[in-house]
């Protein structure tokens, strides 16, 4: 219930905050801030893993809008392979860090990157550079609060042998002792015991 009222507290400061600055986070204030709340609370990799995973993502989906403006035509296929070339960027990017960036982050970032601009640019896709452009910066600052305020919040557990209380079930969601991590189904080796 803290958790919920803290970020409550910050969606609204938010809103209200740009207003009083000129800045229109109305739209992106609420969406932000539970994207960063995501990130913040899972605790499947360090800090700068899952948010460069998110950025990652959010840069996939930014190139793929620039790719159905610029290259692909306006139609249901159009559209179709550029989410495929997006999904496929994100994938590469985690299978070739070997899961350090985590692909369940990537994907948060493209999907908030589409909640935040997909509505602007079926309006006004011609107006990308600068719409996108504001609709990426404002995003991020949302999510930088949200992300801000549960990282401040959620303690992780104990590592096994580190001394801390043993629990029958961790407290935070994630791997159990002795088993690989396998978040998204997706076993992750490097972090299995040999």
């Amino acid at each position: 219930m803290i958790a919920g009222a803290i970020l409550a507290i910050a969606a609204a400061a938010l809103i209200v905050g740009g207003d009083v600055l000129g800045l229109d986070l109305s739209q992106f204030a609420l969406l932000g801030t539970a994207v960063g709340a995501v990130l913040g609370i899972v605790p499947h990799r360090a800090v700068p893993e899952r948010a460069g995973a998110w950025a990652v993502g959010v840069l996939a989906a930014w190139l793929g809008y620039a790719m159905r403006l610029s290259l692909l035509p306006d139609t249901a296929v159009g559209r179709a392979i550029a989410a495929a070339l997006v999904v496929l960027a994100v994938s590469a990017v985690a299978a070739l860090t070997l899961g350090r960036l985590p692909l369940w982050a990537g994907l948060l970032g493209v999907a908030s990157m589409v909640a935040a601009y997909e509505a602007t640019f079926a309006e006004a896709g011609s107006a990308f550079w600068s719409d996108s452009t504001t609709a990426v910066t404002t995003l991020a600052l949302a999510a930088g609060v949200g992300f801000l305020a549960t990282s401040l919040m959620v303690r992780p557990a104990p590592a096994a042998g580190t001394g801390g209380p043993r629990h029958a079930e961790p407290p935070v969601p994630g791997q159990r002792d002795g088993e690989p991590d396998v978040g998204m189904g997706i076993v992750d080796w490097s972090r299995s015991e040999a």
